[in-house]
């Protein structure tokens, strides 16, 4: 599936990366300045002062309000809607927190 949705932003324009789990994802932030990074709520975001959208199967209120207090920017249930994904893209890009 993350393969798909890498493939889905390069069409849309974004330069986008997929790995597996958050070693990689910690050792991909080390070589590359990403804007965003797009992660599974049961996956850790590696501590890089990057912002990040929480993405879940989970639709509970206590799943969404754990991953904003966790620091994400939106909270995206899945099925990914693109165009919310893509609306919460831009918005983070261009108006990341402090």
């Amino acid at each position: 599936m993350r393969n798909i949705l890498r493939e889905r932003l390069e069409y849309e324009g974004f330069s986008a990366e997929a790995v597996e789990n958050e070693a990689a994802a910690s050792a991909l932030c080390e070589r590359i300045p990403f804007d965003v990074i797009l992660s599974d709520t049961e996956c850790k975001v590696p501590d890089a002062g990057i912002p990040f959208i929480a993405l879940s199967a989970d639709t509970s209120i206590d799943t969404a309000v754990k991953a904003v207090r966790n620091g994400a920017q939106d909270f995206l249930t899945k099925p990914i809607d693109m165009n919310r994904l893509l609306q919460s893209l831009h918005r983070t890009i261009d108006n990341p927190a402090p």
